[in-house]
């Protein structure tokens, strides 16, 4: 879980009040994440509100940090986390409008490859293992 630093006290060293400067550096990255997952999902912005979008990001990245070093690749679990949100029973399509989003944005960062190198990494994505 994000915000779990107790662990991490005995390791730093330096400064006045180390606890402090790690607060700042994991606000930014929290703060990275959610821009990352709104810039990834602009429609879903628009069809629930980039209010919305923007607490269900903070939640999403606190309970459920990257797994993958690539910012890139995170968010593909944000539509089920989405549409599982108290008050989105109304929105039926919402997991599906969202998946559709991430997928043509996965479709457009894959077009920027030369072709060698897409069709290895549409390999990977339809043919993993």
């Amino acid at each position: 879980m994000l915000g779990d630093t107790a662990a991490l006290a005995p390791l730093l060293v330096g400064g006045r009040i180390a606890q402090k400067r790690l607060a700042i550096h994991h606000r930014h990255y929290e703060t990275s994440l959610v821009t990352a997952l709104l810039d990834r999902f602009p429609a879903t912005a628009w069809l629930v509100g980039s209010v919305f979008l923007t607490e269900t990001a903070r939640q999403f990245v606190r309970e459920r940090p990257p797994s993958r070093p690539c910012i890139a690749e995170y968010g593909e679990e944000l539509p089920g986390f989405l549409s599982a949100r108290p008050g989105t029973a109304e929105l039926p399509y919402l997991c599906a409008f969202a998946e559709l989003e991430w997928h043509l944005g996965l479709a457009t960062r894959l077009a920027t490859l030369p072709l060698l190198g897409m069709i290895a990494v549409i390999q990977i994505f339809v043919y993993p293992g």
